[in-house]
């Protein structure tokens, strides 16, 4: 079988405090998009159970096989059932260290394909609860809907009202061709001082803004180049996305016509092409 495992984008990205468990507090809004890697899962029943094969090609992965959130999530429900092996084939299309969520995503879309491959009749809460042992960000591929998102990032809240806003929006996302690690990210933050208490107000995506942004931004002058280049383009809101590295534009659709974003899109494909970018251009999912 074959599955598409989504990125998402934060809109919006705020560090409220520090956690006494050590993690951080924050408010975002998390929206899933088109760009996608492929995974495609095969079930060899002849042969031992309790194993997978995992096979990466496309975008560079870091770390061994072994640390992979596909090969941890078939583990971590190879110790409550008994699964058949599988041979997996991840075909990465999502950048790493972007802040789009990727192998969050492959993970919980890794729990997904052996559930209904295994026919395990996990339900989405149940699925949700193993996503959060894979990572903070993990449960929100579950559902795979625009959800408020609070405590370290592991409480989800329906927010599809707030989609609504962006039904009539274009996408295009730019990753800079370099990954931003999350651990330097929140050093970062905090050398800058940028963390206290604040208002998020969900209602109003115009004021939402993305805590990193400057401080990566600053030490990352690749990103703040694609912030200045979408922002050209005459986007209505532009904005790093988690942690970074990728930034991303909304187009208003009804104000644009197919030929004018189209010329938008040519220049981003020129720009990128120049680069030694990556990009996505579409709708929001």
């Amino acid at each position: 079988m074959i599955y598409f495992s989504n990125a998402k984008i934060n809109l919006g990205l705020k560090i409220v405090g520090r956690r006494e468990d050590g993690y951080h507090e924050l408010r975002s809004l998390f929206v899933p998009i088109g760009w996608c890697d492929v995974l495609e899962v095969h079930v060899i029943e002849d042969e031992k159970p309790g194993e997978i094969d995992l096979k990466i090609e496309g975008v560079e992965v870091e770390g061994d096989l072994a640390s992979n959130l596909v090969v941890k999530a078939y583990e971590m429900l190879s110790e409550d059932f008994k699964l058949p092996k599988m041979e997996v084939t991840l075909l990465k299309r999502i950048p790493t260290g972007a802040g789009l969520g990727g192998g969050s995503s492959n993970g919980s879309f890794m729990l997904k394909a052996i559930n209904e491959l295994c026919q395990l009749g996990l339900s989405e809460d149940s699925l949700e609860e193993y996503a959060g042992r894979l990572g903070s960000d993990c449960p929100f591929f579950i559902r795979n809907t625009a959800s408020k998102v609070e405590g370290r990032g592991e409480i989800f809240k329906d927010a599809q009202k707030n989609l609504e806003a962006l039904r009539d929006k274009k996408i295009i996302v730019i990753h800079p061709g370099i990954g931003v690690s999350t651990a330097n990210a929140f050093q970062l933050l905090s050398e800058s001082g940028n963390i206290g208490e604040c208002e998020f107000d969900y209602s109003d995506l115009s004021t939402l803004t993305n805590d990193f942004e400057g401080a990566i931004s600053d030490k990352v002058p690749e990103i703040k180049e694609v912030i200045e280049f979408l922002k050209s383009l005459g986007g209505a809101y532009t904005q790093m996305t988690g942690s970074g590295s990728a930034v991303f534009s909304l187009f208003d659709s009804t104000k644009l016509q197919g030929s004018e974003f189209e010329a938008v899109e040519k220049r981003v494909a020129e720009e990128v092409q120049n680069k030694g970018w990556s990009y996505y251009s579409g709708n929001i999912i």
